[in-house]
């Protein structure tokens, strides 16, 4: 598919679930070739996908989209670090993080509360840290700000870009060091 889709030359590529069922070997090779088609032909990429390391490998600007609409758009740093839509927050807490132990693996009702008015309007609330104290095991709560959190198990995690992403390259990794919201 992909290979029919590069073969006319497009400024834009529309790429829906290009990696899905890949192995990963196969999945870096082809991020490897969209980004190198990109960069080469300066072709723009709408890449929609579920899968957050891809975003964060391959993405300049991200669109959060919920329901069919866009509830959040920013650059990969910003809504990797400081996501502002309570579906956002939940997505990113929803990933597995190797220094957090869970009970179960959260999903996005565990972080947000989705209610409609009697006009068909969607209200989304974010649940509040306490009705989520059932998914931490040995994990201590430390307040960021006023309604912010992160999650301290034996070490804080940093906020911060890796050494590498400070210098201006943007790397995966960086993003199992987001403060946990």
């Amino acid at each position: 598919m992909i290979a029919m889709a590069i073969s006319c030359n497009p400024s834009l590529l529309i790429a829906d679930e290009p990696t899905t069922a890949l192995d990963v070997t196969v999945q870096a090779t082809i991020l490897d070739l969209l980004r190198e088609l990109r960069d080469r032909r300066g072709m723009s990429m709408i890449f929609i996908t579920h899968d957050l390391s891809i975003i964060a490998e391959i993405a300049d600007t991200v669109a959060v989209m919920y329901q069919g609409k866009i509830v959040e758009c920013g650059s990969v740093w910003q809504i990797y670090s400081n996501p502002q839509h309570p579906y956002t927050k939940g997505l990113l807490t929803c990933r597995p993080q190797p220094t957090r132990r869970l009970r179960y693996l959260p999903t996005i009702s565990d972080f947000m509360e989705v209610t409609t008015t009697p006009a068909g309007e969607l209200i989304i609330r974010e649940k509040s840290l306490d009705v989520n104290q059932a998914l931490r095991m040995n994990a201590e709560v430390s307040e960021a700000d006023s309604d912010r959190a992160w999650v301290n198990c034996s070490s804080r995690l940093r906020s911060f870009p890796c050494e590498t992403c400070r210098l201006g390259f943007r790397c995966a990794g960086c993003l199992g060091r987001l403060s946990a919201i």
